[in-house]
């Protein structure tokens, strides 16, 4: 049991934890660019951001024409760009 302990906290160390520190600042770089040239909320970049990786990094029709009906193709593509820049 000890040594299952061990790797657990060791893998937690050594790899989740790093990975999630990246994931934020990648966030937070994403978050600054899209507040940089939009006038958007958060919660709306963290939707944006929800949206963006359950689309593989594409805004999803139905995203589109609802919780970002504002955003024109230019917008969109624009966004798209930035978030596969900074996530991929």
């Amino acid at each position: 049991m000890a040594e299952f302990l061990y790797s657990c906290v060791a893998q937690t160390i050594e790899e989740i934890i790093p990975q999630e520190v990246e994931y934020l600042h990648r966030y937070d770089w994403f978050r600054q660019a899209i507040k940089n040239r939009y006038d958007m909320p958060d919660n709306m970049i963290a939707l944006l951001i929800r949206f963006l990786e359950q689309g593989e990094g594409k805004l999803l029709k139905r995203a589109v024409e609802k919780e970002f009906r504002m955003l024109n193709e230019e917008d969109i593509d624009h966004i798209e760009r930035v978030y596969a820049e900074i996530f991929r």
